[in-house]
C-alpha cells in the first residue's frame, strides 16, 4: 500500500527494518528499533505509530514540489564535461549534508503508483515520504476506534433531533445530502491537520445517513396519521 507503511518485517525467525528505518538508523546513530504501544523509537527519536506498528504516510506534497529530483544524466554530463576536475554545470556543494534517494522515476519501468497527489507517481516517492517522516515529521495514525464511535453516535443524535424537531421534508432531504457528509469531512480534515490522526469515516457517515432517513420516515409516518385522524375525528362528531 503507498498510504501506509510498516517500518519491520520477519521470516519467522529473524527481524528486518525497512530500507528508509535503516537509513535513519544511521542518522541517529540507532541500534535498534522498539516499539510500545503506540510509541515508536529510533534511538532519540520517538514517533506515534498505530498499535499493529503500522503507520500512514505523510506525503505532504507531490513529487517533483517536494524534493529535488535530478537525472541521472546530468551528473553524467557534468563528470563528463568536467574542468579541472570538477564537475561541470553543478555546485560542489550539491549532495554536501544531504540524503541522496536514487530510484527510476520514468514511466517506461514501470514503477509507477498511485498516491494522494498524483495517479502515476514514482515508486520512490513513497521511501522518501516515510524517510522525511522519520526524520522530521510525524506519521499519520489512526484515531483509537471509541473516537470514531463517539462521533458516529453523536451525529445520528443530531441528526434525529434536529429532523424530528423541526418537521421539513425539504430540511430532511438537504441534510441528508449535504449536511452529514460535509460534516464528516470537516472533522476528518481538523483531525488531519491539527493532530495528524485520522477518524473512521464509514461509520460516522453511515450512522449519520441512517438516523436521517429515521427520523424522515417517523415525521412522514406521524403526518400520515395525523390527517387520516382529522377526518375520522370528524365523522364520528357528525
Amino acid at each position: 500500500s503507498m498510504r501506509r507503511t510498516r517500518f519491520a518485517y520477519t521470516d519467522g525467525e529473524n527481524p528486518y527494518v525497512t530500507l528508509p528505518v535503516a537509513l535513519a538508523a544511521d542518522v541517529f546513530g540507532a541500534r535498534e528499533l522498539v516499539f510500545s504501544g503506540r510509541t515508536m523509537r529510533l534511538g532519540s527519536r520517538e514517533l506515534e505509530v498505530n498499535p499493529d506498528g503500522s503507520a500512514e504516510i505523510d506525503f505532504g506534497g507531490a513529487l517533483h514540489e517536494r524534493y529535488h529530483v535530478l537525472p541521472v544524466l546530468a551528473l553524467l554530463d557534468a563528470w563528463a564535461l568536467r574542468k579541472d576536475g570538477k564537475p561541470s554545470g553543478l555546485s560542489e556543494d550539491l549532495f554536501r549534508g544531504r540524503i541522496v534517494v536514487i530510484g527510476g522515476t520514468a514511466l517506461g519501468l514501470g514503477d509507477t503508483k498511485a498516491t494522494p497527489f498524483g495517479a502515476s507517481t514514482p515508486g520512490v516517492s513513497k521511501q522518501l515520504a516515510v524517510l522525511e517522516n522519520l526524520l522530521v515529521g510525524p506519521f499519520i495514525t489512526e484515531a483509537p476506534f471509541w473516537m470514531s464511535l463517539l462521533f458516529g453516535l453523536g451525529l445520528a443524535v443530531l441528526s434525529a433531533v434536529l429532523l424530528m424537531t423541526v418537521r421539513s421534508p425539504a430540511l430532511g432531504l438537504a441534510w441528508l445530502l449535504g449536511g452529514v457528509g460535509p460534516i464528516v469531512f470537516l472533522v476528518l480534515g481538523a483531525c488531519l491537520a491539527l493532530e495528524q490522526v485520522h477518524v473512521l469515516a464509514a461509520f460516522p457517515l453511515a450512522a449519520g445517513a441512517l438516523s436521517s432517513l429515521g427520523a424522515m420516515a417517523c415525521n412522514l409516518l406521524f403526518a400520515s396519521r395525523g390527517a387520516a385522524f382529522i377526518p375520522h375525528a370528524f365523522s364520528r362528531y357528525m
